[in-house]
């Protein structure tokens, strides 16, 4: 079964540490405006203001529905998006492929995503790989310590590594992958501030995939739970605080529970959506090329023109709110790398014991992503519009 992804080969690097911020354009962008102006082809595309795909469209029958199943709210900054970005689908293919969403864990609850899309109750639907950590080997990489410093160039090269690392442990679930996008760095909310690693001992800190491995190596609490019952964990004070990125402490608007905002940046998180595959293969074969196409200007899309630009966003809304802002010391956030960076090692040594490519996934995921990191985020864009990966998930099941 050939993956979802379909990459061009990548040289494999040398690099022993992280990725350096320096060697990013995320790092030049500094505010918000600048963000959305940056991000401005990805825009265009979820608003409908570039050309039309130039897919021939032959099949002449009815419409066909792809089920959207959402653990989220309906109506919030994401959601807007991603219903914009239906709307591109639907114009590619003619009005052929059309959506209908279900919000807020209507369809199924978070955690039955891969039931969910294997046994064709949905079509497109979260399917994440930090829920469960220890059904998956190889995909545990992207979220490793010290592996990203941006969302988006991590988030391309994760599309770049997938296929010849991942796929084949994804889709053993019984579905395709739908999505490979990786959040910015997550942080702290809630009602502790930290300013020393000493400061982690002992508080209960909402945490899922490797998270938990990052909240212990500080000697934290993790609590493990779905990201959308963050919000009461706060509330009835079950956690002191949550780890989350930036854009998510938006959407599920974390900070009305909340006083203190941490910078911790530690590690990135993925989120892959997942397709069903009973859905994919029964589509009419003019519109798989148009359909995994537009997944992959999804996947640039979204991590440029909502989290990437949402991070930027979020601080400052806690600031004027009167939150608590803090970052630890230039001598903490040291220790920090260095206990999380034991984390990195330990796994590799974990995983090449089971004779795994543990360390040469991790090479080419920093190789790519020193790669897409030096693009701006408009070439990234423009690159998957103007030449999509080949096979993607279009042939070969």
């Amino acid at each position: 079964m050939k993956s979802f992804f379909l990459s061009t080969a990548v040289a494999v690097s040398m690099l022993t540490s992280s990725v350096l911020a320096a060697d990013n354009f995320s790092s030049s962008i500094k505010t918000y405006d600048d963000s959305v102006k940056a991000s401005s082809l990805a825009r265009d595309w979820f608003e409908g203001n570039l050309p039309k795909s130039n897919y021939k469209v032959t099949y002449d029958g009815p419409p066909i529905v792809l089920r959207y199943s959402s653990h989220i709210v309906q109506n919030n900054s994401y959601e807007n998006d991603m219903k914009k970005a239906f709307a591109q689908l639907t114009r590619d293919t003619n009005g052929k492929i059309v959506f209908k969403g279900y919000y807020a864990q209507s369809l199924h609850p978070q955690r039955e995503g891969f039931l969910a899309a294997k046994n064709n109750v949905v079509d497109w639907a979260a399917c994440f790989v930090l829920n469960e950590p220890k059904s998956f080997k190889l995909m545990q990489a992207v979220s490793l310590p010290g592996i990203f410093s941006d969302a988006a160039a991590a988030t391309r090269a994760y599309m770049e590594v997938y296929p010849k690392y991942m796929a084949k442990e994804y889709e053993r679930f019984g579905v395709y992958m739908g999505r490979t996008m990786i959040t910015p760095s997550y942080n702290l909310i809630g009602n502790k501030s930290f300013k020393t690693v000493n400061d982690f001992k002992g508080v209960k800190i909402g945490a899922n995939g490797r998270m938990v491995d990052v909240v212990k190596s500080l000697g934290g609490v993790p609590v493990t739970g779905p990201s959308a019952e963050a919000f009461t964990a706060l509330q009835n004070k079950l956690v002191d605080v949550q780890a989350f990125n930036d854009p998510a402490m938006l959407i599920f608007k974390l900070y009305e529970v909340s006083n203190s905002y941490t910078k911790l940046s530690v590690n990135n998180v993925a989120i892959e959506y997942c397709v069903n595959p009973t859905w994919f293969n029964a589509l009419p074969e003019d519109l798989k090329p148009i359909f995994t196409h537009w997944a992959q200007k999804l996947n640039v899309a979204m991590v440029q023109a909502h989290y990437e630009t949402g991070s930027r966003k979020a601080v400052d809304l806690f600031r004027s709110r009167g939150m608590t802002i803090t970052e630890l010391s230039a001598k903490d956030q040291k220790e920090v790398v260095e206990r999380t960076n034991a984390i990195t090692e330990q796994w590799i040594k974990d995983m090449e014991a089971e004779g795994l490519p543990a360390r040469a996934l991790v090479d080419d995921l920093r190789a790519a992503a020193k790669k897409y990191g030096a693009m701006t985020w408009n070439q990234v864009m423009k690159d998957i519009i103007d030449n999509p990966i080949p096979n993607y998930l279009s042939k070969g099941h």
